[in-house]
């Protein structure tokens, strides 16, 4: 990861929690990067100079339509320097910090039946006892 990926992840962490709105921002900012993540050319057309800046900031501004104005903000600054190409290892770097910062750790059970309501809320008390943090669990037979 590029010392530029990590420098303008952290500086949108920084902003979404100063402001009070970091849930938001890696929502919609996690969202974007599904959607790059699962259409190929959705993502070409994003990161790579398919498009005009001009073109590329208004297609950013129609998805994000109503969205954070610091993640919209954000995005608008790569395109203006030419850094859309980067932004799929930013979303990493961001939610690694969000979650750093919000306590969170993601963990995975993998079972023979599918578990109950019940256990999988055994397994992440259990879990966040033992390690004191917020536990995302997922669940897969």
């Amino acid at each position: 990861m590029s010392l530029a990926v990590r420098r303008y992840s952290e500086a949108l962490l920084d902003i979404a929690f100063e402001e009070k709105c970091e849930d938001e921002v890696y929502e919609q900012f996690r969202i974007l990067y599904s959607e790059m993540k699962a259409d190929k050319d959705f993502e070409r057309l994003m990161t790579e100079k398919i498009l005009s800046s001009e073109e590329l900031k208004a297609t950013v501004s129609k998805i994000l339509d109503g969205g954070n104005t610091y993640l919209i903000s954000f995005l608008m600054t790569l395109i203006d320097r030419n850094r859309m190409d980067e932004v799929m290892d930013m979303f990493l770097d961001f939610e690694r910090g969000y979650k750093e910062k919000k306590n969170i750790l993601e963990a995975e059970a993998v079972t023979a039946i599918e578990m109950t309501e019940d256990q999988i809320e055994q397994v992440k008390r259990e879990l966040g006892e033992k390690y004191g943090k917020t536990i995302v669990l997922k669940t897969s037979v």
